[in-house]
């Protein structure tokens, strides 16, 4: 495949996790060395995945509105409210717009995605992943730049629920309630669906007796905490020894200290986890409502595609794959964080 600015793929990949150092001392070298953004030519179709008034979103756009402004990048963004027909439908439309690349999410999965995918490589648009990796395309496609960053889904789960194990007495966890996203025990399950899977094999793991629910459809897009109160409620009602509660959403953890307080719990009285750090969900751990959250680093989920597809369309580096989900926060190690939460970079 050849590149659009004259470069060549490579025919073989290479280690990435810890090249993004070497490649940012590479662009400070080239800024150095030029008046103009270095990337100015290169313009790229991008997918946030939720919408802009979402909490998760909202930090993957402003990381990648701010690696478009440090690189000099155009860019389109296409946002979908997490809905995956609307992500395959826009996927179409962004081909067709033929830019230099597209960074999207991979929620509709690889047998929806892959002929977008191999379309639009056929048509020399570079393809990279965001938030939920579709590992099988990204094999095939990687030495011609096709990467993923974001979570490894299962071990994030697996990794939130382990800390739980850990930091709380067997009283207090006497009882988990999980809210899923798109797990379903008899069904092949979904790369985003691993990430519930990866909770529950940890809570069973450590011997932590646990029931769990579905997500309502409704709420991926969009959840208030009016909402979620609702759904809580009876949830709660028919589990009353639950101690804890956790969420597999950014947008529903965003929610969730605030719907306990509306459900009539006090701080304490039932524990909040789940996923990305929001405005909300440093309130949450503020106020005692949430205890614990897992940080996939969304700023980064939005930055470093558009790093990697800028290198990519004009020098044919081969796709980077970078787990950016390992951080555990809890009112203990907020500390800077709690700023960044509110500049919408952590």
């Amino acid at each position: 495949m050849m590149s659009k600015h004259g470069g060549s793929h490579p025919h073989g990949g290479w280690a990435a996790t810890g090249c993004v150092v070497l490649l940012a001392g590479m662009l400070m070298g080239l800024s150095c060395s030029r008046n103009d953004k270095h990337f100015s030519d290169v313009r790229i179709a991008f997918f946030p995945g939720g919408g802009p008034d979402q909490s998760f979103a909202a930090i993957v756009y402003q990381g990648a509105k701010s690696a478009a402004e440090d690189l000099g990048c155009h860019m389109d963004y296409y946002w979908s409210y997490w809905d995956e027909d609307t992500i395959v439908s826009q996927f179409r439309e962004a081909i067709y717009s033929e830019p230099d690349a597209i960074c999207i999410v991979g929620h509709p999965g690889e047998e929806r995605m892959r002929p977008l995918v191999e379309e639009a490589f056929r048509k020399n648009i570079l393809v990279t992943f965001l938030n939920a990796d579709l590992p099988d395309i990204k094999n095939d496609f990687m030495v011609h730049g096709c990467g993923y960053v974001g979570q490894d889904t299962y071990q994030s789960g697996y990794t939130l629920s382990s800390a739980l194990a850990r930091k709380y007495t067997p009283e207090q966890l006497r009882e988990v309630h999980v809210l899923t996203w798109d797990y379903q025990t008899n069904a092949p399950l979904s790369h985003r669906a691993r990430r519930s899977l990866g909770l529950l094999d940890a809570l069973k793991e450590h011997h932590i007796p646990y029931h769990h629910s579905e997500i309502p459809l409704e709420m991926r897009g969009s959840c208030s905490s009016d909402e979620l109160a609702v759904v809580l409620r009876p949830l709660l009602k028919s589990h009353p020894d639950t101690g804890v509660v956790i969420a597999d959403s950014g947008d529903v953890t965003a929610a969730l200290a605030d719907a306990l307080n509306t459900a009539g719990f006090k701080p304490g009285n039932i524990i909040g986890a789940g996923f990305d750090l929001s405005v909300e969900a440093v309130k949450g751990l503020n106020t005692g409502y949430l205890g614990l959250i897992h940080d996939q680093q969304p700023f980064l989920q939005g930055y470093l595609p558009v790093l990697q597809a800028c290198l990519t369309v004009k020098y044919g580096f081969a796709g980077l794959n970078i787990d950016t989900g390992s951080g555990l926060i809890d009112s203990g190690n907020l500390g800077l964080i709690e700023e960044l939460v509110r500049r919408q970079i952590r």
